[in-house]
């Protein structure tokens, strides 16, 4: 039995499975405009991968679920919006429960024109940590460092892993350009390998930029001529400030190239 919001409850409910209390459970997010939903299959395929990894199992095949989101954004009249696929496996030995919902998109025009401001986080992540990989309901550290920053009055915040090298946001990747290469650290690093993160790279590589993936110091955020992040809802957003080091984004060359080229493609 189960006290829950003051009333009594068979503890049989899926509600207080051990997969939802830990926390047990895959995501996918992204934007859909004028009823596309960019990269739907790459973020498909990257959930299928994640669910094979924590042994979770739904009943329908990858194509199926392709068509439950197409059949869902036909009712979503908003130009552009958030939308989420959580699989969660809330009964033992039974298929997992796929939750697809649309939410605001939380990005404006101002962001963009503005640039976002980031810090370091001091929580320092270790590459041995196979949740990185993933993107997994187990949210609670990135909220908290989202947070904490945001009272600062950042707008990102930036993790290191155990040997000082820079990984990526709560939730986005990033990237810097020096001397006209444009960095970014490499999945073994401790990250998440983001679809719009492959995306630019795959640009930048056909526009003729050097990409370089690789371990990343941590002095790269003080030197760096341009950075931006990388999600799938942000897209590509502009940094103008790390820490206490305005970026002159006046000077940005590469950033505004590649700005263009996903927005085209959206």
């Amino acid at each position: 039995m189960i006290l829950y919001n003051g009333q009594m409850m068979n503890n049989n409910s899926s509600l207080f499975s051990s997969n939802v209390i830990l926390g047990t459970g895959i995501f996918e997010t992204l934007t859909v405009y004028h009823k596309k939903a960019i990269d739907l299959n790459s973020h498909i395929d990257r959930l299928f991968f994640s669910l094979k990894f924590f042994n979770l199992y739904v009943e329908i095949s990858k194509q199926e679920l392709i068509s439950q989101v197409e059949y869902f954004i036909k009712h979503i009249d908003e130009k552009k919006v958030a939308l989420r696929i959580t699989v969660i496996q809330s009964t033992k030995n039974e298929p997992a429960d796929i939750i697809i919902s649309a939410n605001h998109f939380p990005y404006q025009k101002e962001d963009y024109e503005r640039g976002f401001k980031i810090s370091r986080s001091s929580v320092i992540r270790h590459r041995s940590n196979p949740l990185l990989y993933h993107k997994t309901t187990n949210y609670l550290l990135n909220k908290l460092e989202l947070e904490k920053a945001q009272r600062k009055g950042y707008d990102e915040v930036i993790f290191l892993n155990e040997i000082g090298a820079i990984t990526e946001g709560t939730r986005s990747n990033i990237f810097l350009v020096c001397n006209g290469n444009i960095y970014t650290p490499k999945t073994s690093c401790g990250l998440l390998e983001g679809v719009t993160r492959n995306k630019i790279i795959n640009i930048a590589k056909k526009l003729g930029f050097n990409v370089i993936i690789d371990t990343i110091p941590n002095n790269f955020l003080e030197t760096c001529d341009e950075a931006f992040l990388t999600s799938s809802l942000l897209g590509i957003m502009p940094i103008s400030q790390i820490e206490n080091r305005k970026l002159n984004r006046s000077t940005f060359v590469i950033t505004p190239i590649l700005l263009n080229e996903i927005n085209i493609e959206m």
